[in-house]
C-alpha cells in the first residue's frame, strides 16, 4: 500500500522485521523525500486517499502497522465489522474495541489492533477526508503477534539501494511457542524494478540481453525466496497441527487421571460410610447381648 509520486525513489533494503521491532524502509540522503519530489516535479501522489479490503485469514491475534507519513500529516484507520478498531493518533484498544476518529501524524508511527476472524474483513482507509495536495505516505511493514506479546516498536533504516515509486512491504508471523518467526519481504517485479523499462531494444544487443539477464535473475530470486517461504509455512503449519494433537491428548490424560482421583475418593466415602454403619450397628447391639446373658442366668 503507497500513495508515492511516480518519480519519487525510496530506499529498500531487504530486511522484513521482528516480532517485537518492525524495521522499515526510509528515503536516504540522496533519495530526497516523496513530497519534495512530488511537489518539484508536479506530479501528484497515486492514490492519495484510498481505501483497501483485506482479508485476515484465520488465526486471531494482534497487528502492529507501520505507517510512514513523511512530512505532510496523514491519516490511517482501521476498520472491522463496521466498527473503527485501529487509528493513527489513537491508543491501542485492547479486544477490537472502537476508537476514536484518526488524527493527522507524520513520520515513522506504529498502529496496533487485535484482530478477531470471526468479524470479517479488514478495511484500511488511508485520508478518509480528502488528502492535501502533494502527500504521500507508505505502509511498510506488518508484524503479525499473539495479543499477550508487547506492543511492536518502528526502527528505521537506510542503504542506497532504490526502488522507483514503490515501497517494499515486510510481513513477519509468529510460528512457534518461542517468539520463533517467519519474515516475508515484497519483490518489485515491475517493469521498472526489474529495469526492462529503460532498455534500448533498437541498440547494442548485448546490452539489452544483459538488462534481461539481470531481470531473470531477480526474477528468479523472488521466485526462490516465496517458494522458500511457502515452504517453510507447510512445516510450521504441520507442526503446530502435530503440537496441536499432543496437546489435546495430554489435556485427556489430565483429565482422565483427574477422573481416577474422584473415583477412587468417591469410594473410599463410601467404605467410609459402610464402616461407620456397622459400628453403630454393633453398638447398638451391645445391650442386647448383655440382657441376654443375665436371662440365661436367672433361668
Amino acid at each position: 500500500m503507497a500513495a508515492l509520486p511516480p518519480a519519487s525513489t525510496l530506499t529498500s533494503n531487504g530486511t522484513g522485521s521482528t516480532l517485537q521491532t518492525v524495521t522499515t524502509d526510509a528515503p536516504s540522503a540522496n533519495a530526497g523525500d516523496p513530497e519534495r519530489a512530488a511537489k518539484a516535479l508536479g506530479t501528484p501522489p497515486e492514490n492519495a486517499s484510498a481505501s483497501y479490503t483485506v482479508p485476515g485469514g484465520q488465526q486471531a491475534g494482534r497487528m502492529d502497522v507501520a505507517f510512514n507519513a513523511f512530512g505532510d500529516g496523514d491519516v490511517m484507520e482501521v476498520w472491522q465489522n463496521g466498527t473503527r478498531i485501529a487509528a493513527t493518533g489513537q491508543s491501542y484498544a485492547a479486544g477490537g474495541g472502537a476508537v476514536s476518529a484518526g488524527k493527522a501524524v507524520s513520520g515513522e508511527n506504529i498502529v496496533s489492533f487485535d484482530y478477531d476472524p470471526s468479524k470479517g474483513d479488514l478495511s484500511f482507509r488511508f485520508n478518509p477526508n480528502g488528502a492535501d495536495s502533494g502527500t504521500a505516505w507508505a505502509v511498510t511493514g506488518v508484524a503479525f503477534n499473539d495479543k499477550t506479546a508487547p506492543i511492536a516498536s518502528v526502527s528505521t533504516s537506510a542503504t542506497t539501494s532504490q526502488a522507483r515509486g514503490t515501497v517494499p512491504f515486510n510481513y513477519d508471523v509468529s510460528v512457534g511457542l518461542k517468539g520463533e518467526k517467519i519474515s516475508i519481504g515484497s519483490r518489485d517485479l515491475s517493469t521498472t524494478g526489474l529495469g526492462l523499462d529503460s532498455v534500448d531494444w533498437l541498440g547494442a544487443l548485448g546490452s539489452a540481453i544483459g538488462v534481461v539477464d539481470g531481470a531473470k535473475g531477480r526474477v528468479n530470486e523472488a521466485l526462490s525466496h516465496f517458494g522458500t517461504k511457502a515452504r517453510s509455512f507447510d512445516i510450521a503449519s504441520l507442526f503446530n497441527t502435530k503440537l496441536g494433537g499432543v496437546l489435546d491428548i495430554a489435556v485427556g490424560n489430565i483429565v482422565d487421571a483427574d477422573l481416577g482421583v474422584e473415583s477412587a475418593k468417591l469410594q473410599s466415602a463410601q467404605i467410609k460410610q459402610q464402616l461407620a454403619a456397622k459400628a453403630l450397628s454393633i453398638a447398638n447391639d451391645q445391650p442386647k447381648i448383655l440382657l441376654s446373658l443375665f436371662d440365661k442366668k436367672a433361668a
